[in-house]
């Protein structure tokens, strides 16, 4: 009876940590919170506009945990990324955050996904702790590529950039970042940031 317990003590402790130690693929990190965020812009309860606020934070809970803000916002500044302090990283990785959150999720109650769907294809992996994986936006009029890279950190695989027909997100942005500190400091930049996260046109 001892031996028996002894070596069903032994068989689940290394079940636990083989499940313990078991990263799930890219693309199986992705693939049900992405459904999980179509589901909830198809769900007709959220067609009340009452009712956007609480659509808006369910999507923002969701995608806070399969986006990597803090890399998003270091690759966005690139080698600008150095002239900013600890603090000035926080608070542009904040104000940043606020800006993508502002402008993509408003456009995207906006839209009727009634008649949408997403397919994922495959996964690339592109080094020990970069993969990408690529899938398509299916609508009645279109079909629209959208490719995600992701970096594994802490045993877990988080979106540091999506492109969207071939097109950067983080591109577009790098580009208006780089021209503004070429006349403005770190702390200025914030404060643009900052502010544009918050005009109406992102309400």
């Amino acid at each position: 009876m001892k031996t028996r317990l002894t070596v069903s003590v032994v068989f689940g402790l290394l079940l636990a940590t083989a499940l313990h130690s078991y990263a799930a693929t890219a693309l199986e990190t992705i693939k049900v919170p992405i459904d999980q965020v179509v589901n909830i812009l198809k769900d007709p309860q959220y067609q009340d506009s009452a009712k956007k606020d609480e659509q808006q934070t369910k999507l923002w809970d969701i995608i806070h945990q399969i986006f990597d803000f803090t890399e998003i916002s270091k690759r966005a500044l690139a080698r600008n990324w150095r002239k900013f302090s600890p603090d000035q990283r926080k608070a542009f990785t904040n104000a940043f955050t606020d800006l993508l959150g502002n402008t993509y999720l408003n456009k995207m109650q906006g839209n009727d996904y009634q008649d949408v769907s997403v397919v994922f294809f495959e996964e690339k992996k592109l080094s020990e702790i970069k993969s990408q994986v690529s899938s398509k936006i299916i609508s009645r009029n279109q079909e629209l590529p959208v490719t995600y890279n992701l970096k594994l950190k802490e045993n877990r695989w988080r979106i540091y950039d999506v492109k969207v027909e071939g097109v950067s997100l983080i591109k577009n942005y790098r580009i208006q970042f780089k021209r503004s500190l070429k006349t403005n400091s770190p702390a200025e930049l914030i404060k643009q940031v900052e502010k544009k996260a918050h005009q109406k046109d992102n309400q």
